[in-house]
Formats: C-alpha cells, structure tokens, sequence
C-alpha cells in the first residue's frame, strides 16, 4: 500500500536563520522572514493548515515591515517560550506537519517577492522544482562510409539525444558521460539521486553502445526487469558472467588447454593436501597447513598486491619467521598454480571462488576486449582491487557508479586517474531528514571533499521516533540489525500477522544458516560434545531474544525452520518486508522502520561499519522514517571500527 507524498509547506527563511534566532536570539533583517519566525511559532503553538499560514505569512510581513520595533519584541517574547527546545528539535516539528525552511538560494535571489513586493504563492512552486527538463546529444555513432574511396563523404547518423525530467545532478553526470566518450569516469552518487533511473535512460537511448555490469545475480535481476519493461536493449551481465567470459578469453591467451571457473572442491583437506603433497609444518598437519594457506591466498586476493610475498605470510601467522615462513609460502605458490591447472582427478580437488578468478585474471595480464562498449558498472564502491585493476586497463569508456558511503566493509579504495562527478541531489527522500542523513554520513566518515547530502523539495520524508517496536506501521520495509532479532520477530508473529509479512530472500537464507548454527550449538549441548549453548542462550536473552531461544530449547527443527521461512517468501503481495540491514541496498518504501538493533554492538560484531549501516537503511525511505527514539544517540556513542 502507497502512501501520498506530503507536499511540503516551504517558510521564506533558511534553517541558518531560523537556528540563529532560536538559538542566539538573532532578528533577521527582512520583514518577511520575521513574519516566516511568527508562523513557525503560531503553528507550534496550534497546528493550522497550509493555505491559512500562508495568508497569516502576508499579513504578518506588512505588519512587521510597518511597525518593525513592536515587531521584533512580539518575536523575540515568543521565543522564550521555547527556550527548551533546540532548532533542529524545531525544525524536526515543523517536518512533521509538512512545513519547512527554504533553500538557500531562492532565498538570495528574493524568489519569495511578489509584484507587490510581498510574499507570493509562486514562491511555493518555485521551491519544489528541483526537477527540471533537459536534453543532451549522446556521443555520435560511428561514421557509415558508401564507398572506402569516398571517406570524407561518409554518412554519419544523426547523434541520438537523450531527454529527461530530472536533477541537475543527473544533467551535469549525463553531459560528463556523453562528452568522454572512451573515457574512465567515476560517479559517486549518495543513496536515491537516481542514478539507476539515469542508467536505464541512457542506456535506453543508445543501448548497443553500453554494457551494464551488476556486482550479483539479484542485482542484475532487477536491471534487466526494469529495461524489458522499457524495452531497453542494452547488454547485460553481474560480474560472475564477466569473469567466466574473461577467463574463456585468458585461457585461449595462455593456451591453458582448459577454462577456470567456479566451482567447489569435492575432496576433504586431508586428502587435498596428499594428493597435491602439501608437507606438514612444525605442529601443523598437511590439512592444517592447506587450510592456513586456503586463508592466505583469500586474504591476499582482496589486496592489490601482484604477489604473494612474505608480508601476506607475516599478516595472517603472526610470530612466524625465517624457515618456516619461507616453506609456507612456497605452499601457498604450489597451491595457487595447482588452483589454475587441470587435475587429473574425478571431481573437483579445490575450491576457486570469484576473489580468487578475478586475481587470476589479473596476475595473468588479461584484459577486457573493446567490443563491450561503455561499461556502466553499478555498485563500483564495493570492487576487489583486482576488478579495478582491470577496468582501469580497459580500453573503451568506462563509467563506474557507486557509493562509497554504502561499503559496510572496509575501507572505500580512492580512484586516480579517472574524472569524478558527484550525484548528491536526493530524488528519494525529502526535506525533513536532510541533517539526519548528513549527521549520519559524517559519522560514517565521509569524504569531506564530497559535496553534502541534499534531500528532494518535492515532498517531505517525516522522521517519526518510537519506544515501543510494537507501535511500528505494519506496513513497508523494516530493517533489522542482527539475524537473531529478526528471526525472532516472525516466531512472534501470529498467523494472521504473518500472512502480510515477507522476508527478503537474501535475508532468508542468512536466517536458515543462523538457525542452523543455533539448533547444532544446541544439539551438541544435549550430546555433551561441546558446551557453548549456555553463554549463547544467555547472549539471546540479553538481546531479547527470548522467543528464539525458547524455540531452540523446545526443539526448533529443521522442517519448522524451513517452513517458517517458506510462509514468509512472498515478497510482491507481502504488506510488510523484513530484512536484514546488508541486504537493504537498492530498496525503496513509503514506510522505513529500522529497529533497535540497527543501532547497538551487534551490527559492529558482525564486522559492519555502524554508521554505514545505519545510512543505508535510512535512506531507503520515501515518506516516513521510524527510528528509536535514543537510536541516533546511541550511534554516536559506539566506537567507528578501525580501518574502516
């Protein structure tokens, strides 16, 4: 169910006023704006409707430039009424009735005077228009000469234009992509500019000349729906395909004889390790050993580093030197060439992963033939150094479209020698969460040469706040932090409840191995095999997970799990979606609820930066935005991770 977008109410006065006279009891100097303090004040004081505020605005500004004196100590009176209250608390009330401060410029510009010289309701219109109309020539096609001898002769195709209604964020990234044709470009867009709306259209316009490269499966699926629906052309492919056809291509080159690709190892350690004859090191088995180096050629792939060296070797065994670092390293070369080379075994001796392709394919010299055109990669944020070694080697244009706010882990790998334009023009979200989101953006460590997070003035997005998860709408995407609270939310649900409730799918396969680990844990518990049960349950306990662990000790089966997550999966009829926070990207929803655990120590234990996390939940929301009431509070007092 869609909610009505609230058309904001936009008061001629910028927040940078309104917070100087809250605060420091600092009069404006235009009698319009003292007549925008009066309103704010009128309406908190009794809530009244837009239209008569507005004309309350008109008469207050003749009667404040009238009697400028009497004016400002009727106001400056007023004021000391909400001496409690902080300007952001102010301008948080004011959100909440559709009502906000205007933008800066059109406040420079006096876009709010009239012929009269007073406020005019033109004004209005003209402080929601952040979407406006424009046309751009794409880069001409190739030239169709009639005869070789004739070349200057050559017909061209008249240069295919793309038109928009759309920001002037999308208008300058359109215009920086069309003017570089072969170039490499970076786009950093914040969450809701509408970079994918930009994607579909251009490459809607000029698909042939484009490949669209998604980072997943589920991403790539929901690229390809959007363009069948508009019938877009443009070529399609996730990174896994990209890898499979560049390794087809790299072992032609090599004359490997055979083409790596992912797969999974059918063999135990122990017998890998034999049949390749990895040696025992020190206390360490050859088993041991194989796995220690599995973990080190792993760790190595997510590096830039062309080689494996003794610095890979010191990083993952601490404390290891002379001899026996040089012998585990040469089992960590032996292991990686044999991972590349055909083995004469049924089966499959050793797991290759998508890390471990795109490391091949770049310690090989492999590279992207031209003929895919433009890449527009998607996601660019979140690319292993290897994937961006090989798209800085590309020959053809290159457009990389990210986030890097949105990486929950690691740090975001700074790009050189590539132009950078920035998207931070929100098409999304709307006034009343604009200082909420760059507080978040900034505890999450954001660039600070990037420009700020600037929220749509078409509507508002209201930022509710709650005590009790229980008063949440049941309607729209709620966010959880952790698996376990999230698992134990649908054990709580009732049957009618659970009939409008579906899980994301990425998020229901997170719950099912989560749950398996909790009925294993406990299994062994009851078979004395292992005694960890106990500290778990007390962890579930403490985090209020209560249900859950009482499932668990009831004996929760594997059938009752699968079950419950199968009357959860009906993700296009549900009312209300559940999620895990990593698997919120690339959602929109009228209602967003993030819930407590969004923002205590279990989205840092899970290795996730917190404030991060908590942007991209957040920016999810079209219309409302529900958080706990301390939820901001008690992001600022966890410690940002290191390295991050």
């Amino acid at each position: 169910m869609s909610r009505p977008a609230l058309v904001p109410l936009y008061l001629p006065i910028t927040a940078s006023a309104a917070a100087g006279f809250f605060e420091h009891a600092r009069l404006p100097p235009l009698p319009v704006e003292r007549a925008a303090l009066f309103v704010v004040m009128a309406q908190l004081e009794q809530a009244q409707s837009h239209s008569h505020l507005q004309v309350l605005l008109r008469q207050a500004q003749q009667l404040f430039a009238q009697q400028p004196e009497n004016g400002a100590q009727t106001l400056l009176q007023q004021r000391l009424q909400l001496a409690d209250r902080a300007p952001e608390q102010i301008h948080r009330q004011l959100a909440g009735a559709a009502i906000t401060y205007a933008p800066d410029e059109l406040m420079h510009s006096q876009a709010w005077r009239g012929a009269d010289g007073l406020y005019d309701l033109a004004f209005q219109q003209a402080c929601r228009g952040s979407l406006q109309p424009f046309a751009i020539r794409l880069a001409a096609p190739s030239s169709e000469p009639e005869a070789e001898a004739e070349p200057l002769n050559a017909r061209r195709r008249p240069r295919p234009q793309l038109a928009i209604h759309g920001t002037r964020d999308q208008h300058v990234v359109a215009s920086v992509i069309s003017a570089g044709d072969g170039e490499h470009i970076q786009v950093q867009a914040y969450a809701g500019t509408g970079k994918t709306h930009l994607i579909h259209r251009m490459t809607a316009v000029l698909g042939t000349a484009f490949t669209y490269i998604a980072p997943s499966q589920g991403h790539l699926f929901g690229f390809q729906q959007a363009a069948r629906a508009s019938g877009n052309t443009v070529r399609a492919l996730h990174l896994w395909g990209l890898a499979h056809e560049l390794a087809q291509l790299n072992a032609q080159r090599l004359q490997l004889g055979f083409v790596p690709r992912r797969i999974s190892a059918t063999y135990p350690p122990a017998e890998q390790a034999r049949i390749l004859g990895i040696p025992a090191l020190g206390a360490h088995s050859p088993a041991q050993v194989l796995m220690i180096c599995q973990r080190i050629i792993k760790r190595w792939c997510h590096t830039d580093s062309p080689l494996l060296s003794l610095r890979e070797i010191n990083r993952d065994t601490a404390g290891l030197s002379g001899p026996m670092a040089a012998n585990l390293l040469a089992s960590c070369e032996h292991l990686w060439r044999q991972m590349f080379q055909r083995q004469a075994v049924h089966g499959h001796l050793l797991s290759v992963d998508i890390v471990h392709l795109a490391k091949w394919l770049m310690v090989t010299g492999a590279q992207i033939p031209a003929h895919f055109g433009t890449l527009i990669i998607d996601e660019a944020h979140d690319l292993q150094p290897a994937w961006q070694y090989l798209f800085s080697r590309y020959p053809g244009g290159c457009v990389q479209m990210g986030d890097p706010n949105q990486r929950l882990r690691g740090k975001p790998r700074p790009s050189h020698g590539v132009q950078q334009v920035w998207m931070g023009q929100s098409v999304r979200i709307g006034n009343g969460v604009e200082h909420l989101v760059n507080t978040t953006l900034a505890l999450g460590g954001n660039d600070p040469q990037a420009q700020g997070f600037a929220a749509s003035r078409s509507h508002i997005t209201a930022r509710r706040s709650y005590s009790d998860p229980a008063g949440l709408p049941g309607e729209g995407l709620r966010v959880f932090g952790n698996p376990d609270a999230l698992l134990d939310f649908l054990l709580q649900l009732t049957a009618a409840q659970a009939a409008s409730v579906a899980v994301l799918p990425a998020s229901a396969r997170a719950l099912r191995q989560q749950a398996l680990g909790l009925i294993d844990r406990h299994r062994q518990q009851q078979a004395r095999i292992a005694m960890q049960w106990q500290a778990t349950a007390q962890q579930l306990q403490d985090a209020g997970c209560s249900a859950l662990r009482q499932r668990i000790e009831d004996g929760f089966s594997l059938a009752a799990l699968d079950a419950l997550l199968a009357a959860s999966a009906d993700t296009d009829n549900a009312a209300l979606l559940l999620g895990l926070v990593e698997h919120a990207k690339n959602l929109e929803a009228d209602v967003v609820a993030l819930t407590p655990c969004c923002f205590d120590r279990s989205v840092e234990q899970r290795h996730y930066h917190p404030a991060r996390a908590a942007y991209q939940a957040m920016t999810r929301a079209r219309h409302e935005l529900w958080l706990p009431g301390d939820g901001m509070d008690r992001l600022r007092s966890t410690p940002m991770p290191e390295g991050y």
